[in-house]
């Protein structure tokens, strides 16, 4: 922490906790979600807020403590936003995704020759993810079939969280 820029700090906390305490605070304002879509046996509510999280909302890594505190910061704002949402039935949950397939980790890999070594010895399945596989976790949680959900993050990581790392 002593060399930890407070600049980034400040730069992942806009992004990641500012970015999603304004957009669910915009769904409610609008009451976009407030008005059930359908009732029966799996009685579907007002809808549901997918908040992106990080395996790093429940693990720390070394050398990024602005990142980690940003993402423990969503997964909190995940579990206040669910009760405060619930009279309304949003359910308000978070995908919490390790090593994506995207540009910005592409670039990380090719700044780092050792990255994607290091990525498969640490994830039990051995691999990024796609970022197909993120999207239909939160298609899931979009969805009927995860009504009785909120609060809660969701693991999209290759089981990266399952173990500790020596």
């Amino acid at each position: 922490i002593a060399e930890a820029s407070g600049k980034e700090l400040d730069r992942f906390w806009r992004v990641n906790v500012k970015g999603t305490f304004y957009v669910s605070a915009a769904m409610k304002r609008q009451d976009v979600l407030s008005v059930p879509s359908r009732t029966g046996p799996r009685e579907v509510g007002g809808g549901a807020i997918i908040a992106l999280g990080s395996c790093n909302s429940y693990v720390a890594t070394p050398q990024i403590v602005q990142y980690t505190t940003a993402k423990h910061a969503v997964l909190g704002m995940v579990k206040d936003a669910a009760l405060d949402n619930a009279p309304y039935k949003i359910r308000v949950n978070a995908v919490c995704p390790s090593w994506v397939d995207t540009p910005m980790t592409g670039e990380a890999i090719e700044g780092d020759a050792d990255l994607r070594h290091i990525i498969r010895r640490v994830v039990p399945l051995g691999r990024i993810a796609h970022p197909e596989e993120v999207s239909d976790a939160i298609m899931f949680l979009s969805s009927p079939r995860s009504s009785y959900m909120t609060g809660g993050g969701l693991l999209v990581d290759g089981g990266a969280t399952l173990q500790l790392q020596i």
